[in-house]
């Protein structure tokens, strides 16, 4: 796939760019538009594997109020989703989201299937270090 409007991208063709399977990372650092943000968000949020982590850029910079306003109304939207993004790291110019963990372990992690080769990813409380939180290992 060569440059492309994101926009106008389906999930199946990013998929299918990308061999056929969920993506872990998906990062949004593009037009800086309320719309262009949303639309990738979404775009994102439909290709990533479960557990996999949307990292959106600029949603606090003042310089780009497009970013914030796209990123609230995708997240608006995620309260419906069958398998929400919700924050978990919020610093550095960005916001890093991923699905809703249901299922809990005895001790309070929680583990999901990653989408890896069949491998489950355990994460952990979450810890504030500086101006970023970060999850703990």
């Amino acid at each position: 796939m060569g440059a492309a409007d994101s926009t106008r991208l389906t999930p199946e063709e990013v998929r299918a760019a990308g061999g056929g399977g969920g993506f872990r990372l998906w990062s949004v650092d593009g037009a800086h538009t309320a719309a262009a943000t949303a639309a990738d968000c979404a775009l994102g949020a439909a290709v990533l594997a479960l557990g996999g982590v949307l990292i959106v850029d600029d949603v606090h910079n003042a310089d780009w109020p497009g970013v914030g306003e796209g990123f609230h109304a995708f997240m608006a939207e995620q309260r419906t989703a069958a398998a929400p993004l919700v924050p978990f790291a919020v610093g550095l110019n960005k916001v890093r989201s991923r699905h809703r963990l249901d299922r809990r372990r005895s001790t309070g992690e929680r583990e999901v299937e990653s989408g890896v080769r069949g491998r489950r990813t355990s994460t952990h409380p979450l810890t504030l270090g500086g101006d970023v939180a970060c999850a703990s290992e």
